[in-house]
């Protein structure tokens, strides 16, 4: 198992941050939630008042607040496992990861022909031997 040190600190996330960040992402939810239920329910023969169209948001609201913390959770624990061969070879820099092989391909203008002998070469247009 994992070092949960190796993993800097800037790319993890805390349980408490996990579970404000769910909370937050379901209350702005739940405001939605109780204003789309006002103006659809109707459309589908379903009369409720506020108080119930309150209290149905409520309950969605707390299971929603559960699934979304417990799978952040999962996807943290699955990123922390994943097996270290899966970063072999990634350089990141700043702007975006880059992949590196070990066969690098190299590009379309590097393959020239040399224009006194007509041989073709892979080194930038240097004569082959």
């Amino acid at each position: 198992m994992p070092d949960r040190d190796a993993i800097p600190a800037v790319h993890r996330q805390s349980r408490v941050m996990s579970l404000v960040e769910s909370i937050t992402n379901v209350l702005v939810g739940y405001g939605f939630a109780v204003v789309t239920q006002i103006l659809i329910f109707p459309v589908f023969g379903l009369h409720t008042t506020l108080a119930q169209n309150l209290k149905m948001g409520a309950v969605f609201t707390v299971v929603s607040i559960a699934r979304s913390y417990l799978l952040r959770r999962l996807f943290e624990a699955i990123r922390i496992h994943e097996p270290k061969s899966l970063h072999d070879g990634m350089r990141v820099t700043r702007a975006r990861p880059v992949k590196y092989t070990r066969f690098q391909r190299e590009e379309p203008s590097a393959c020239r022909t040399h224009r006194s002998t007509g041989t073709g070469s892979m080194a930038h247009g240097r004569k082959a031997n």
